[in-house]
């Protein structure tokens, strides 16, 4: 008689653990980032992708300040100079429940530093890119009051892309 509850009570475990994972346990689900999956984009120092060297090439005589941001879908760091608004840059890295949202609305691909780059976006004074990282997606937004294109950003998208990659 008491075999009996403890069966049960080990059905009821087994079946809330296949539930709380979002299945019913004979399918598997791709919404869920494995740990260690995701553990390797949380492992990327972000503002470190970036370098004083970097942003004094792309704003020349300015005071650049960074601040970064993070939350369990995404780590960010952005660089403003100080005294233009519109002018920065932005690097990110994350791992969407699904490719598919970034690859499938491209405007275009590129390869960079041996990656599959998507340009997601660019304007005169704006790119955004969606770099495949294997395990994440590294994200690299260009903004400016002149003309930025996505492929004047290549050289130091690839160098964010090696630093990214180690």
């Amino acid at each position: 008689m008491r075999s009996l509850p403890l069966v049960v009570g080990g059905s009821i475990a087994v079946l809330l653990a296949a539930t709380a994972c979002g299945g019913s346990g004979g399918e598997a689900s791709t919404a869920a980032p494995s740990t260690s999956a995701a553990a390797s984009w949380q492992a990327v120092d972000v503002c470190s992708l970036v370098t004083d060297a970097d942003t004094a090439q792309l704003f020349p005589g300015k005071p650049v300040e960074h601040k970064e941001s993070s939350d369990a879908q995404k780590r960010e760091c952005a660089w403003n100079p100080q005294g233009l608004i519109y002018e920065n840059i932005d690097v990110r890295v994350w791992q969407p429940l699904s490719k598919q949202a970034i690859t499938g609305t491209a405007k275009r691909t590129m390869t960079v530093a041996g990656h599959q780059v998507y340009v997601a976006r660019e304007t005169s004074s704006r790119c955004e890119l969606n770099v495949d990282m294997s395990t994440y997606l590294l994200g690299i937004t260009r903004q400016s009051y002149s003309d930025v294109t996505c492929d004047a950003l290549q050289p130091l998208a690839g160098t964010i892309i090696e630093r990214a990659g180690k």
